[in-house]
């Protein structure tokens, strides 16, 4: 996965609220979308996918749209050169995804486990982002996080995949 991290594992990004664990992640991500040969996946809790796709875009293009007014915004989007910018971004070279992104926030953990295994198994994604694991844990039992690690652990055995997972 660009010369560091491995198919097979699980990695934890752990520190406090606010500190930087998801820009450290997209700049993984951002990397990953043009030099890795695996798809990436990732299930959102805290962005949407239009603010998901409005920070790699701002990263891909260097510029921070959101600090851009309503107008300014709809025009810079608009621009010819930003839309060659957001297809390269977001299409590869054959015309299909560089990445998939789920920002379901209403799914139970099952359902979204099987949205998972589709992504694994339909799409070939390898590397699986979970931003942040809590939201999806919250109030779970200790038992029933278990078991979703368990889940984690047996899908990287049968499919070779990576989990990145952010925590506070």
């Amino acid at each position: 996965l660009g010369g560091g991290l491995m198919l097979g594992h699980i990695y934890n990004f752990a520190a406090q609220t606010g500190i930087g664990k998801t820009s450290v992640v997209n700049e993984f991500i951002y990397y990953w979308v043009f030099y890795s040969p695996h798809l990436v996946g990732v299930i959102s809790t805290e962005l949407n996918s239009g603010q998901y796709g409005e920070a790699l875009l701002s990263r891909h293009l260097q510029q921070k749209i959101a600090r851009l007014d309503v107008k300014e915004k709809d025009d810079f989007l608009r621009k010819d050169s930003t839309v060659a910018k957001g297809a390269e971004l977001f299409v590869n070279a054959e015309g299909g995804a560089r990445f998939y992104l789920v920002d379901d926030r209403d799914s139970t953990l099952e359902q979204l486990q099987s949205t998972i295994e589709e992504m694994v198994i339909s799409s070939g994604i390898k590397i699986i982002v979970i931003d942040v694991l809590h939201d999806l844990l919250d109030g779970l039992s200790l038992e029933e996080q278990s078991l979703f690690m368990k889940w984690c652990k047996s899908i990287i055995k049968s499919h070779n995949v990576s989990f990145v997972l952010i925590n506070h």
